[in-house]
């Protein structure tokens, strides 16, 4: 094969990779709603049971990163989404609602990387939003010796 075979081969299974990871976030999303999960597994994210996403040898985070593309950028073609890749889809979800899932899945698609891309953003729109909104929490201590936990409000 020649280079330039071997340079559009890299750039095609990229983007497949990039395709399956947006579909396994849709995938995702649809057996978190149907509960799915529950055929087999005490939960579908919780580390403390026999979970779902660990079985798949994927985190929390990423799972619900890869949901979320759905949940909050779900307007935009899949065809823009895989375009834009996963990583680039992660740095815009905190600024859905301040500009349209489109238009920020069109910005991330053109910065030329994911620090230009934050760079970017961060100039346009302000810091990113927090991506937890509870209003409470905690800290927790577990005594080594006896397994005793206390806690203490943070807020």
């Amino acid at each position: 094969m020649t280079d330039a075979g071997l340079l559009q081969t890299a750039k095609e299974i990229i983007l497949d990779i990039e395709a399956r990871f947006i579909q396994m976030g849709k995938i995702l999303r649809t057996i978190h709603e149907r509960e799915s999960w529950r055929e087999g597994y005490e939960s579908f994210d919780n580390p403390a049971k026999h979970n779902f996403i660990e079985e798949l040898g994927l985190t929390k985070t990423l799972a619900n990163r890869l949901m979320n593309i759905h949940v909050k950028l779900g307007t935009v073609p899949e065809h823009k989404l895989i375009e834009a890749g996963k990583s680039k889809l992660f740095e815009v979800l905190p600024y859905v609602g301040r500009e349209t899932p489109e238009k920020l899945v069109d910005i991330s698609i053109s910065a030329p990387s994911e620090g230009e891309l934050r760079k970017m953003l961060k100039h346009e729109y302000g810091e990113p939003k927090p991506q937890c909104a509870h209003e409470e929490t905690y800290s927790l201590t577990i005594c080594r010796g006896c397994g005793d936990r206390t806690s203490e409000n943070t807020r």
